[in-house]
């Protein structure tokens, strides 16, 4: 569907949001039908809500519609599968929303996504470590230093960061998991 007034629907209200809003564009995507809405009181001076069909918030902070969306969905921020929603904990907090309210799909596409979480904790950790171990040596010497603690830092970045909460993680919690990891080997006390 493309914007225009016989997609118009007015005075919406979402919880959470101050004043009524008007729908002016909507589409499907993997079975599910987003509606973009502004702001009947404050038009375009704030961002618009992508909500789902049935009323529920996706995309809080959308400024350009539906074309917002999108690019969440492309940067895998929002996810849609089987007419079920998902959406990226870090991002839903970014935002500023309740984690109550965040679209979570199923409990096989919460699974599905949180096997890709661990695989990009494990590919990006182990090139992070990686980087951070040749500066402290040469790339020989780091990559066998590395093969030798990888694991361990993987996991010790997984409990001592919030990873485990919500996927997120930074390279300061592998700096912070490569010391505590050698330090261990080293049998020091941290």
């Amino acid at each position: 569907m493309n914007s225009g007034e016989m997609y118009r629907k007015d005075g919406i209200r979402f919880p959470g949001f101050r004043g009524t809003w008007y729908r002016f564009d909507a589409e499907t995507i993997g079975g599910v039908t987003f509606e973009a809405y502004e702001s009947e009181v404050w038009g375009d001076e704030v961002s618009d809500i992508i909500a789902t069909e049935d009323g529920h918030v996706v995309h809080p902070d959308a400024w350009n519609g539906l074309a917002d969306l999108h690019e969440a969905i492309d940067g895998g921020d929002v996810k849609v599968e089987n007419g079920k929603v998902w959406v990226d904990p870090e991002l839903w907090a970014l935002w500023g929303m309740k984690e109550a309210d965040r679209p979570k799909g199923d409990t096989e596409m919460t699974d599905k996504f949180k096997k890709e979480q661990e695989e990009h904790l494990r590919v990006q950790g182990e090139i992070v470590m990686r980087n951070h171990l040749c500066r402290l040596t040469d790339n020989d010497y780091a990559r066998a230093i590395g093969d030798l603690i990888l694991d361990e830092v993987l996991e010790d970045v997984r409990v001592s960061s919030s990873f485990e909460a919500n996927g997120i993680w930074g390279h300061d919690d592998i700096d912070l998991a490569i010391g505590r990891v050698l330090c261990k080997k080293l049998g020091l006390e941290v």
